[in-house]
């Protein structure tokens, strides 16, 4: 009998993660909230955070429309290139958990 109930956990488990496994439609929407959140910490007047709105939403398409999805049933793992450098970001529960990020020049370098 514990085995029969481990199993259907165990089942019950992978059938969540299938199911709650992300798209990339809602990888593009966690990319367009990310680069809307950093460009309004930067910006502080209304005008500045509605063209960051914009700007994310354009952003975001971008970068989604170069990414390269590997869908392995119970999660997913998202790749795309930012000039020299890639983007990696594991998708898992409907969640977004970033793997790897490009380093962009310090602002401080002429």
């Amino acid at each position: 009998m514990k085995n029969l109930s481990l199993a259907i956990l165990l089942v019950a488990l992978m059938a969540l993660l299938a199911y709650k496994n992300p798209t990339l439609e809602d990888y593009n929407h966690y990319l367009r909230m990310s680069i809307s959140q950093e460009l309004q910490k930067e910006s502080r007047e209304g005008l500045d955070q509605i063209f960051s709105s914009f700007l994310s939403g354009i952003a975001s398409g971008v970068v989604t429309s170069q990414t390269v999805r590997r869908d392995f049933v119970f999660f997913s793992l998202y790749t795309a290139p930012v000039g020299d450098e890639e983007l990696k970001v594991l998708g898992v529960l409907s969640n977004f958990i970033v793997l790897e990020k490009p380093r962009f020049a310090d602002k401080d370098k002429p």
